[in-house]
């Protein structure tokens, strides 16, 4: 049976609709967006949810800036997003990193801890 997680629902949905809306805003022409969570024997003691488009890669120049406030690659963005994101998954005592490959697709990866209770 898989354990609980204790989260704030409100929250984690807020971090999980950023992710889906900017997988949409990387592809303006359609492609595909992929969820999937499991538990994980590599970062045991966390649910993994994985994000996953086919839009673009994120340069590698840029990859490392991401997560700084004000920080977009948007016409109309605020760069606010990621480091609001990854601000309530450090706040649930999780992790949130995310790897493109430098020729197509982002993945950006959540470890939520498991509950004890």
């Amino acid at each position: 049976p898989m354990q609980p997680l204790r989260l704030d629902p409100d929250r984690i949905q807020q971090v999980f609709l950023n992710l889906a809306l900017n997988a949409r805003d990387a592809m303006p022409e359609g492609g595909l967006l992929r969820v999937t969570a499991s538990p994980s024997v590599a970062e045991k003691g966390f649910t993994v949810v994985r994000v996953w488009n086919s839009g673009p890669a994120i340069p590698r120049e840029i990859l490392s800036e991401i997560f700084n406030p004000f920080f977009t690659t948007k016409p109309r963005g605020l760069g606010l997003g990621l480091v609001l994101s990854l601000k309530i998954i450090e706040e649930h005592h999780g992790i949130m990193h995310i790897e493109s490959d430098g020729c197509s697709g982002t993945t950006v990866t959540v470890c939520l801890p498991l509950s004890d209770q």
